[in-house]
């Protein structure tokens, strides 16, 4: 087969020049999709904007990074059912039930 015969009579299946379509690039592309949802803006002050400092094993404090402001107190609690967290916001009462440290802090700082 030359260069300049066409694939007609092609013995390949599905080589054949009757198998082809005319096509453009665009032809195959699908629609555009929508973009996914924004998440929702939480309240109160971020994550990245507070820094978590260990007093002891069970506790710990939240406090603003640079003005060293106190936020919070953050207790670990060991129980029978395993490992919880409880925030408290100075002037407050204690928030229990929390799975993370995360959880309570995220949880503190949108009250804050």
């Amino acid at each position: 087969m030359g260069a300049g015969e066409p694939l007609k009579g092609s013995r390949i299946p599905g080589f054949g020049a009757g198998n082809r379509t005319p096509q453009t690039s665009r032809v195959h592309v699908s629609k555009a999709k929508s973009h996914t949802p924004v998440k929702a803006v939480k309240k109160g002050l971020a994550r990245s904007a507070v820094a978590v400092i260990r007093l002891s094993p069970r506790e710990y404090e939240v406090r603003v990074k640079g003005s060293r402001v106190l936020v919070g107190m953050v207790r670990k609690v060991q129980g029978a059912g395993g490992t919880a967290y409880s925030y408290q916001i100075p002037g407050d009462k204690a928030h229990k039930g929390f799975a993370s440290q995360k959880a309570a802090v995220e949880r503190m700082l949108e009250k804050v």
